[in-house]
């Protein structure tokens, strides 16, 4: 099945895509991501799943 758009609802995401298949291709959405993620989860605990990259445990 094509995603419109090309995205991956992160509720419905598999293990296996991309940050840009999870949370858009466009840069000022990931920079946006990336800052919220290092105010508001500096440590990680919210990144297991479907990680932005950011904080003391980087994932890409």
């Amino acid at each position: 099945m094509e995603v419109e758009g090309g995205y991956s609802y992160v509720n419905y995401a598999c293990v296996g895509e991309s940050m840009q298949e999870l949370y858009g291709h466009e840069a000022w959405r990931r920079e946006k991501l990336g800052k919220l993620k290092r105010e508001y989860d500096p440590e990680n605990c919210f990144g297991i799943y479907a990680p932005i990259g950011y904080g003391k445990k980087e994932q890409d």
